[in-house]
């Protein structure tokens, strides 16, 4: 399954630092705490910036995430900031951030993270920031090498009113 068509599709940056990608009318950086594939958690900050002359209703957004999930242990999402930054300068922080754990079947995903920003609105030209961490109930060992989301910012995908408008499904 894949996203939307891209009218102009860039990526910059891997697995081990994050990097940057923009499709249509989204870019999104990914920036990684860790540089390597295994950690006790996936953590970092997104920033997803609306280059379209629309708002995106944020409490129809999601950000889809997926890994490799051999752990039988409970997965935890921690939000430590959400907040957007207008084109002309606001600044509205936004309420609490969730996440739900999903099962998948895809190439290097077996589960999905699926984020939700909270209500708000990203207006054009805004760019919406999340700082984030995924672990174990326990903290114990994430292995992010073989995961879906982690190869590439492209491969984290965000859903509009049920419609993917940034990224591509495994």
């Amino acid at each position: 399954t894949s996203g939307t068509t891209p009218s102009q599709n860039t990526t910059s940056g891997n697995s081990n630092s994050g990097g940057t990608a923009s499709e249509g009318d989204i870019s999104l950086s990914v920036r990684y705490d860790s540089n390597g594939g295994s950690s006790n958690s996936i953590s970092g900050t997104f920033d997803i910036t609306n280059n379209s002359k629309s708002d995106i209703d944020l409490s129809s957004l999601t950000i889809n995430y997926y890994i490799t999930d051999s752990n039988t242990c409970s997965i935890v999402f921690d939000c430590y900031h959400a907040a957007v930054n207008g084109s002309n300068g606001t600044y509205t922080q936004l309420g609490n951030a969730t996440a739900k754990i999903e099962s998948y079947s895809g190439d290097n995903a077996n589960a999905c993270i699926v984020i939700a920003p909270g209500s708000g609105t990203l207006t054009a030209g805004g760019t919406m920031t999340l700082s984030f961490a995924i672990h174990y109930q326990g903290w114990e060992t994430f292995n992010s090498s073989d995961d879906y989301s982690a190869q590439s910012p492209d491969k984290i995908v965000l859903i509009s009113g049920g419609k993917v408008i940034y990224g591509t499904k495994p």
